[in-house]
């Protein structure tokens, strides 16, 4: 019984140590840049994708710096550290995120229409608020919906989205962004 409840718990602790480190990546945290998040933003690095041209951006993440990345194409990224999504692929027929790596993925359904197929090793725990915790996760998730938030925080990180939302990268890494 005790190492059920530990087996539970330490990734929840694991969990809420990360986001008090990085608090852009909160649960109820606002993603918005206002001044109330003035110290976080000190240190991100932001590329806006939603202007109307097509463009392709390299990048790395780390050197303690956070990347916020926010519009409509495809983001390709891997790494170790935490990932955070807060998006859509409702509006194209190819719109999806794959998400892989070992740690523990978090993956929440804002609108009660998301379809995703999670495989792998690990626990599950599911909340009332249509949330999902995946701890000791070792696999791969797709997600497509119309509304959903997915944080993941680990290593061996492989990224793919195509969609629209906000995307935080922290830890160390590469991405690539296109916009299409």
């Amino acid at each position: 019984m005790l190492k059920k409840f530990l087996k539970v718990t330490i990734p929840i602790i694991m969990i809420v140590v990360v986001m008090l480190a990085v608090p852009s990546l909160a649960f109820g945290q606002s993603l918005s840049t206002s001044s109330s998040n003035a110290v976080i933003n000190s240190y991100l690095v932001t590329v806006d994708n939603s202007q109307n041209t097509d463009v392709t951006v390299n990048g790395s993440w780390g050197d303690k710096k956070a990347i916020k990345l926010r519009g409509q194409g495809t983001l390709d990224a891997e790494g170790k550290g935490a990932i955070r999504i807060k998006g859509r692929t409702d509006e194209s027929d190819e719109g999806i995120i794959t998400i892989s790596g070992n740690g523990v993925l978090i993956i929440r359904d804002l609108t009660g229409d998301i379809d995703k197929k999670v495989t792998g090793y690990g626990g599950i725990v599911q909340l009332k608020d249509n949330t999902w915790i995946y701890y000791g996760f070792n696999g791969d998730a797709e997600v497509k919906g119309g509304g959903f938030i997915i944080n993941c925080i680990g290593e061996n990180l492989t990224l793919h989205a195509k969609g629209r939302g906000l995307v935080f990268l922290a830890g160390e890494g590469s991405y690539t962004i296109e916009r299409n």
